[in-house]
């Protein structure tokens, strides 16, 4: 979010679904001559776990919605020019269906309270008591039926609740699953989290992506070939022979 840009317009919207937000994106991309430097989905669950937990935060709208988008576009251009390419997106994306509501940030402070409702929600988990956690990444298209298959596959595990949020702009979400209230987390883990994460990287690998983030390294194993694993070693020693970039992340 830093940069030379002399202008920054920030928008919180309500979006229809997470494939409008996905749809929503393309338009902004192309409405604004690709000068959107953020694009940030945020789960009704995710915004309400801030709002309940960290101090002074508030939903910007005035009715829930299940689904929100954080857009930010950023450029040379002056603030008047850079409001009208948004003001555009907004207009079409409402004309679309895309979007149901949605509030323009008006000064610097307001801008940094719609981030906070986004890049505080793993504090906020942390708050509410914990999250096994799961970061995924598969193509922007394929966000919507990722979430939607992994959702209806964990309804037959232990109970959970579901925060859901992430960079869809280069196909990123966190997909953290949180048990029920006045469950312990650790309670949860004993019971569920093997076959929670399971089932959460099975179906991001049936996406054609695999969805290995830091933490479950260990996963990275089961969906590669042995092939496949000796080929990425191969040429993670080639461009890194002595092992400094990001030692041990993922390959070893």
């Amino acid at each position: 979010r830093s940069g030379a840009a002399s202008s920054r317009q920030t928008a919180w919207l309500a979006v229809a679904s997470l494939e409008a937000a996905c749809r929503l994106l393309g338009r902004s991309r192309r409405l604004s001559a690709d000068e959107v430097t953020a694009a940030e989905y945020v789960s009704r669950a995710s915004l309400e776990l801030v709002v309940e937990h960290i101090a002074g935060a508030r939903d910007p709208l005035s009715a829930p919605h299940a689904h929100y988008v954080l857009l930010e576009l950023a450029s040379a251009d002056d603030d008047l020019g850079l409001h009208a390419k948004l003001e555009r997106i907004l207009v079409t994306g409402l004309e679309a269906g895309e979007i149901e509501d949605g509030v323009i940030a008006s000064s610097g402070a307001q801008r940094a309270a719609l981030w906070a409702l986004r890049e505080r929600i793993p504090e906020a988990e942390r708050r509410e008591g914990g999250a096994v956690k799961h970061d995924v990444s598969v193509r922007i298209g394929s966000l919507p039926a990722f979430v939607a298959t992994a959702a209806a596959r964990l309804g037959t595990t232990a109970g959970h609740r579901l925060s859901v949020f992430g960079h869809i702009g280069d196909g990123n979400l966190h997909f953290n699953v949180l048990p029920l209230p006045g469950v312990p987390l650790e309670a949860f883990r004993e019971q569920a989290e093997h076959a929670v994460t399971r089932c959460v990287h099975e179906t991001a690998a049936e996406l054609g992506e695999h969805g290995i983030g830091v933490l479950k390294r260990p996963e990275l194993e089961r969906y590669e070939s042995p092939e496949a694993l000796k080929l990425m070693r191969a040429v993670k020693a080639a461009i890194d022979p002595k092992g400094i970039m990001n030692p041990g992340k993922v390959l070893r």
